[in-house]
């Protein structure tokens, strides 16, 4: 699990560099979505870029949207990503 996390962050840095793009990996643990909420919020974010799953609504129901939930209580802008 460990190796995984390194390897998804160590790609995302690459990816951002390439682009020219600044960024700062936070990794956290807990509920991912109070987690991005909280996190987004004490960062001072204008932002808050997720992405989706495209699940049907049977599912959104029964297992949640991290996505959902983002745009519905955070007071930070959310875009959803497909």
């Amino acid at each position: 699990m460990q190796e995984e996390k390194e390897q998804v962050i160590s790609r995302a840095k690459e990816l951002a560099h390439d682009r020219n793009v600044d960024v700062e990996i936070i990794v956290r643990t807990g509920d991912p979505r109070n987690e991005i909420i909280k996190t987004a919020e004490e960062v001072g974010a204008s932002l808050i870029a997720v992405g989706s799953t495209g699940k049907g609504l049977g599912a959104r129901i029964l297992l949640g949207s991290v996505s959902t939930y983002i745009m519905t209580h955070s007071k930070v802008t959310t875009v959803v990503v497909r």
